[in-house]
């Protein structure tokens, strides 16, 4: 309790953290949108600022609070942080909003706590590191949690309001010319200008045309364009209203390209079903369900995917925006040749993929459904540096060298006086990760779901709309109410502290062995601080690693990985040495060797194994006995 006490009269002032974020947050937010959240029904547009804004507050306590506690040498408790931070967010928000900051909903303290506990991880996660850095993804489900709250906070804020309607500005665009499209409208009748129905199209409506069956096709292609170009609309026009016409034209210019692709290959899907299925009318209902279920599960992940795609490069094409407004005071006119750089890198960055079986074609939604620290520092790192590299370059170079990159590193020598700005850029990487990985892993679902129904069958006509109230219903409970854990959930919480303990178990034998093999007794040192002081170091960089613990996870890795530090250091005197003395090399080494067994577990030998394996040596037996 005395300990909390301390901790809470060294914490900063974390209201005046939070205001400048919030007021420029409140500022933004449209009339419609305040109307969406009053009633409740947050778009998916909504949704994303709020994500953005809960991931900046997350952020900046976590700077705050490690600016102060720096050099201390113990953890923050989640306790203390909560009673730093009491209603600070709410009153941050009542501030910008100039309204009472009185409020009664419990949308307050739930924020708040669960906020805290996000905080006191990352912070306890970069006091455990040598380098004290706050880079860490917030993991996708907590981060749901936390916008649910925030945004059932901001429905009785916006019930304090007066609500302007204020109508956002509208870009056009045009889809992407096909090949065909010119004869098309020279052959077809004025009627078949607009985009037919697809549901109209998969019901057998068979239009005659000096084209043919080919031109049907096209309509097919060009109606599903349109479906998903109306759908990704809703979701990305409202986080690039800060783009230059220019950059928006562009963008928009090759995400047209994107959606063509899509739409040709679930045309292509539909037509080979209409094909199989009329192959198939003579009773065999199994196979033409089958086939039509494997024909659902591609529309599915070619919308997802197109749907992922689009919002990660409307993001960090955002990104790059306010980064440069920020530290281009004059910036000069950016080239028509710079974007689309900017724009090929960023496309090739997204969709390459280590390992050949994902291709490109899910790549960008696999990427980021798949929760993996180590996939996301390789993908920040590049994202960071292909960032900084194209808003260096427009800027002046009479102060400090072009940046270059050594071919034995990673990262780019950067000038000093782009320090502060390169740690801006990883900064706005890493909370890109944990928006992307959130938005993939709990918004695609619903938002590609209108396109999905709208394409595959009659039954969206009537079925639909019922069925995405019900499901925005259920996402809303997900999303604005604390929920009881369930039963899955509940395992993955056992597999974890299965995992934390048998970490601490193997840092443990490790410490012990190398008291045991220098031959000196355990009283040289309080050893249970070093097992402390490398458990912590360890866990915060395997504890966000998909793995399950069995009897062969950590089998041996104990005396592996002595062997390996035996080596390293020298002696085993010397690995006790560093050991006792907490050196941050020795401890990376201890963590590539847990990540590497992590990643590359043994394989268990079956019985079945074993079993082949004992007859072959039975019958190697007889036959030396033959000879």
């Amino acid at each position: 309790m005395a300990m909390n006490s301390q901790q809470t009269e060294a914490m900063p002032e974390l209201r005046v953290t939070l205001f400048p974020i919030v007021e420029p947050f409140v500022k933004g937010v449209t009339g419609d949108q305040w109307l969406l959240l009053r009633s409740g029904k947050p778009d998916g547009a909504t949704l994303i600022v709020v994500a953005d804004l809960v991931l900046e507050v997350v952020t900046s306590l976590t700077k705050a609070i490690l600016a102060a506690f720096t050099g201390m040498k113990t953890s923050v408790s989640e306790e203390s942080i909560r009673s730093s931070l009491g209603d600070a967010l709410s009153q941050s928000i009542a501030q910008a909003l100039d309204v009472a900051s009185q409020m009664d909903d419990d949308s307050v303290e739930l924020c708040a706590a669960v906020i805290s506990k996000e905080v006191a991880e990352s912070v306890n996660s970069a006091l455990s590191t040598p380098m004290h850095t706050a880079e860490r993804v917030v993991r996708p489900r907590r981060l749901n949690v936390m916008v649910g709250h925030t945004c059932k906070m901001l429905k009785a804020f916006a019930g304090k309001i007066r609500i302007g309607r204020c109508q956002r500005r509208t870009r056009q665009r045009k889809l992407s010319p096909a090949p065909l499209e010119k004869p098309l409208v020279d052959n077809e009748e004025p009627r078949a200008e607009s985009p037919v129905s697809v549901v109209s199209l998969l019901l057998g409506v068979q239009e005659q045309s000096s084209s043919g069956d080919s031109v049907i096709d096209i309509r097919k292609q060009k109606s599903i364009e349109e479906l998903i170009d109306k759908e990704l609309r809703k979701i990305t026009d409202p986080v690039l209203d800060d783009l230059p016409d220019q950059v928006y034209a562009l963008l928009q210019e090759e995400c047209s390209l994107e959606i063509a692709n899509t739409a040709e290959g679930i045309t292509a899907l539909l037509t080979q079903q209409e094909e199989n299925q009329e192959r198939t009318n003579d009773g065999k209902s199994t196979s033409q369900q089958k086939q039509k279920t494997k024909c659902k599960q591609g529309v599915k992940l070619r919308v997802k995917n197109c749907l992922a795609k689009r919002f990660a490069k409307a993001w960090i094409h955002r990104m790059v925006v306010k980064l440069k407004k920020k530290f281009h005071p004059d910036p000069k006119a950016e080239t028509t040749k710079s974007m689309k750089s900017l724009m090929s890198g960023v496309s090739a960055l997204l969709m390459t993929e280590a390992g050949e079986m994902g291709g490109k074609e899910i790549s960008v939604f696999k990427r980021f459904m798949d929760f993996s620290s180590v996939k996301h520092l390789v993908f920040i790192q590049a994202l960071t540096d292909m960032l900084y590299r194209h808003i260096a370059s427009g800027m002046s170079h009479s102060d400090f060298p072009e940046p270059v990159r050594h071919s034995s590193l990673r990262t780019l020598l950067v000038p000093q006086v782009h320090a502060n700005m390169y740690a801006e850029i990883r900064k706005q990487a890493w909370r890109f990760v944990s928006l992307m990985s959130w938005f993939v892993n709990t918004q695609v679902a619903t938002q590609s779901q209108r396109v999905q129904q709208a394409i595959m069958g009659p039954e969206a006509l009537f079925q639909s709309e019922a069925l995405l109230e019900r499901g925005e219903a259920l996402e809303r409970a997900a999303l604005c109410e604390e929920r009881t854990a369930s039963p899955l959930e509940e395992d993955a919480n056992r597999q974890r502290d299965l995992n934390r303990v048998c970490v601490r178990i193997f840092v443990a034998k490790l410490v012990t062995l190398a008291f045991k093999k220098s031959k000196v007794g355990r009283t040289i040192a309080d050893d249970g601080d070093i097992i402390k002081s490398l458990f912590d170091r360890v866990w915060a960089e395997v504890q966000h690693v998909d793995f399950y613990t069995t009897p062969t996870t950590f089998a041996d890795l104990d005396k592996i990985v002595y062997q390996r530090l035996c080596k390293i250091a020298g002696s085993q005197d010397m690995v006790l040495a560093r050991l006792i003395l907490k050196d941050p090399e020795l401890g990376a080494d201890i963590v590539w060797s847990v990540n590497d067994r992590l990643l590359n577990p043994p394989q268990e030998h079956r019985t079945i194994c074993r079993f082949f394996r004992s007859v072959g040596k039975a019958i190697s037996n007889i036959w030396r006995r033959v000879q």
